[in-house]
This record gives structure tokens, C-alpha cells and sequence, in this order.
């Protein structure tokens, strides 16, 4: 689906930028590879992939760098609210299922 309002990219990319950052070693067990992605176009050519886990860890990341959907004990509410919104652009019904 392409999404080409501007509100809505603009609140896709905040709720990207908001997840919380991994750090240090982790195990995501439960994870079986489901991803939803995310490819941006931008006006000036650059494009860039997104890939957001929804399972395990809920691993989301561009190729540098890498964050979690994951809220566990409500830590990271930004998580929830973009895997909500990415069921909604994509029409999917994956239920995401932390580790």
C-alpha cells in the first residue's frame, strides 16, 4: 500500500523515532521472522527500508540502527501505537506476541 498523505507519514516516522533503542545483548526465542516493512521514498531519491518484527522482540530496524516495539512493563507505549497503525495502513491482522 502506498501511503502518500503527509499527516500520516508524519506520524509514521514520529512513532519510528520514538521507539525505544536496544542495548547490549538480547534473545528473542519466540520470534518466527513475521515482519511488516516499511519502504521510504524520498523527494530527493533516497530510499530507505524499515523492518518491524511482530513477534519475539519485536525488532524494528533500518539496518543501522535498531529498536524494539517491545513495552514491557509499559516502558516503551510508542510500540503499540505503531504496530496498531501499521495493522491499519496494511490491512493485516498479525498479532504481535512478546517474548
Amino acid at each position: 500500500m502506498l501511503v502518500a498523505d503527509p499527516g500520516t507519514i508524519a506520524e509514521l516516522i514520529a512513532n519510528l523515532d520514538a521507539l525505544r533503542p536496544i542495548k547490549g545483548a538480547f534473545s528473542c526465542p519466540t520470534s518466527n521472522g513475521s515482519r511488516v516493512l516499511a519502504l521510504l521514498a524520498y523527494p530527493d531519491g533516497h530510499r530507505l527500508t524499515i523492518s518491524v518484527g511482530t513477534g519475539g522482540c519485536g525488532i524494528v530496524t533500518n539496518g543501522k540502527l535498531v529498536r524494539t516495539v517491545a513495552s514491557l512493563s509499559h516502558t516503551n507505549p510508542v510500540g503499540p501505537r505503531l504496530l496498531g497503525q501499521l495493522k491499519r495502513l496494511v490491512g493485516a491482522d498479525f498479532h504481535y506476541r512478546p517474548r
